[in-house]
C-alpha cells in the first residue's frame, strides 16, 4: 500500500470511528427539555436552629460556575457553634455535566480521602443512601457526604453504573437526562471524633422544604 492509500485509509478509519461519538455528542447537546429547579430559592429558608452565614462565605469559583449550569452554595451555623457547607449543582445534561465524584475534586484540594462508604440519608425513605467520605489536610479534616439526582432518579453508589446505562440509552434517544448533586459537608480537627452534625443538618433541611422541592433533592 502506497504512502497516498495509507493515509486515505487512516483518515477513512478516522471518520468512522469518531462519527459515532461526534453524533452522540450532538444528541447530548441538545439538552434536558423539563423544568429546570430554582436552587436559590430551595436554599434560601435556613431550617430551625441554623442560620445562613454571610454572602462572603458563600462565594463559588468562576471555574465551578462554569462547570454547571447552575451551582449554589451555602454555609449554615447551628447555635452550638456547628458549620455545614451545603453545595447544590445542576445542569440539564446529565450525562456529560454531572456532578462528579466528590473524592476527585477533594484528592484535587490536596486531601487525602478515608472512609470511603455509605451512609443511611435521615428521610423517610430509608433505603436512600448517600455517598460519604472524610478527608484531611494537615491538621483538618472534612466530613462529606453527596449524593445525585439524574433523570429525576435517586443515584448511591450501589447503582451508579446502571444509571449510567440508562443515561446512555436516554440520550441516544434524543430524551437527556439532567444531573443534579447534593453536598453537605463539616470540618473538624483531625484529632476530634467523626460528627453526625451533616445527618443532623439534612434532616433537618429537608423539613423545611416544600413537598416538591423535596422530590427535587431526593428523587423518585
Amino acid at each position: 500500500m502506497r504512502a497516498a492509500e495509507r493515509w486515505l485509509f487512516a483518515v477513512a478509519l478516522t471518520t468512522l470511528l469518531a462519527a459515532p461519538i461526534a453524533w452522540f455528542e450532538l444528541r447530548s447537546e441538545s439538552g434536558f427539555a423539563g423544568q429546570a429547579p430554582d436552587l436559590a430559592a430551595i436554599a434560601a429558608r435556613a431550617p430551625a436552629g441554623w442560620q445562613v452565614l454571610p454572602v462572603s462565605d458563600n462565594v463559588v469559583s468562576p471555574s465551578v460556575q462554569a462547570s454547571y449550569d447552575q451551582v449554589l452554595m451555602r454555609r449554615f451555623a447551628r447555635r452550638d457553634g456547628e458549620e455545614i457547607t451545603l453545595v447544590l449543582t445542576w445542569s440539564r445534561d446529565g450525562r456529560l455535566r454531572a456532578g462528579h465524584d466528590q473524592q476527585v475534586c477533594y484528592r484535587a484540594q490536596g486531601f487525602v480521602i478515608a472512609s470511603v462508604g455509605e451512609a443511611d440519608l435521615p428521610l423517610a425513605n430509608d433505603a436512600m443512601k448517600a455517598i460519604a467520605f472524610s478527608g484531611r489536610r494537615g491538621d483538618l479534616v472534612e466530613d462529606v457526604m453527596y449524593w445525585r439526582i439524574t433523570g429525576g432518579e435517586f443515584e448511591s453508589g450501589g447503582n451508579i453504573w446502571r444509571h449510567r446505562l440508562n443515561e446512555i440509552g436516554k440520550t441516544i434517544t434524543g430524551n437527556i437526562p439532567d444531573g443534579l448533586m447534593v453536598r453537605v459537608s463539616s470540618r473538624r480537627p483531625a484529632d476530634a471524633p467523626a460528627s453526625t452534625v451533616n445527618a443532623a443538618f439534612v434532616q433537618a433541611f429537608f423539613k423545611s422544604l416544600t413537598p416538591a422541592e423535596r422530590a427535587q433533592l431526593a428523587g423518585r
